[in-house]
């Protein structure tokens, strides 16, 4: 029984690895890109704005499609930390596009609740900006370095719509900047 079990899970498990992905994600709505805005992106070649790349940026794929990118993302986007809980790996918790959900207790206990509210904001950005670049880069995404601004319209709080934006830039033409370092 443990031998036909365990074969089964191999079965089911290559399986699931083989599977496109545009057919796991099939019942997705996925906006029409000519409703998708996107604000301007020049500037990237600003030395103070490439200084800043490591932490505003946007992903970029030569010759990827609107659906690809928006699906590659949507994917990411459900490795992305909630609010508070950024430096407590493992964690996955299921995005479902509603912010504001309460998540439970605070991850800094007692006197500690005081500075983690000074810091949390910076870990909980800094947390999702690394889970974000581990799933794209290795999907051939290159990261473009943008003003601060401009990132925050582009990412507009992890919506759904965010995901839209960041696709429809991801399948532009060449931008008008060098890609920033891959991470290591």
């Amino acid at each position: 029984m443990g031998v036909r079990v365990s074969g089964l899970c191999i079965f089911i498990g290559v399986t699931a690895f083989l599977v496109d992905p545009a057919v796991a994600y099939q019942d997705i709505a996925i906006p029409d890109p000519e409703t998708v805005e996107v604000p301007s992106l020049i500037g990237g070649r600003d030395p103070k704005v490439v200084q800043s790349g490591w932490k505003n940026f946007y992903f970029h794929k030569q010759g990827v499609s609107y659906k690809e990118a928006y699906l590659d993302l949507f994917e990411c986007y459900k490795f992305l930390p909630a609010y508070g809980y950024g430096n407590m790996l493992p964690l996955f918790i299921n995005w479902n596009g509603k912010q504001g959900v309460d998540r439970g207790q605070s991850a800094f206990a007692g006197s500690g609740s005081l500075i983690g509210a000074l810091v949390s904001q910076s870990l909980d950005r800094r947390a999702r900006l690394s889970r974000m670049r581990r799933c794209m880069e290795p999907r051939g995404y290159k990261r473009y370095p943008v003003a601060e601004a401009i990132w925050e319209k582009i990412i507009d709080g992890y919506s759904l719509k965010s995901i839209a934006t960041q696709a429809k830039i991801a399948a532009m033409g060449a931008p008008d900047a060098e890609p920033l370092p891959e991470s290591k």
